[in-house]
């Protein structure tokens, strides 16, 4: 595993913790173990959702923009949600800047998208 993303799963839902600098030396590295962790899931059909919680990243240029859209794209395919948790200042204002906040739920901390996917899920099953 890399050192620069460790996932977990909580439920159906994988949980992508970002450390360090996400440039364009880590991005395909960073690309290919979401991937590979999404792919596998979803012919399980077991992914819902996609959270990245960028607490401990101290550096991210436009390759770690294209990390976060690319593996939208994919998640919207499965219907499931992104959340970006953890922002600090700087990550935050590149990700408000590239309009990632458009498309993806800007959260707090991982507790929080954890409990809004886990009431979405909820209200999904009910319908």
């Amino acid at each position: 595993m890399d050192e620069s993303c460790v996932m977990t799963w909580t439920g159906n839902r994988l949980i992508a913790r970002l450390s360090g600098e996400v440039d364009h030396h880590r991005a395909s590295r960073l690309r290919d173990l979401l991937d590979r962790e999404i792919r596998s899931a979803a012919e399980k059909h077991c992914l819902v959702d996609l959270i990245f919680d960028f607490e401990d990243v101290t550096f991210m240029d436009s390759s770690g923009i294209g990390v976060v859209m690319g593996r939208y794209n994919t998640i919207c395919e499965t219907g499931g949600t992104v959340y970006v948790t953890g922002c600090g200042p700087y990550v935050e204002r590149i990700l408000e800047m590239s309009g990632v906040f458009l498309i993806t739920k800007k959260r707090k901390n991982v507790q929080e998208a954890l409990d809004e996917s886990e009431g979405r899920v909820k209200e999904n099953h009910v319908h």
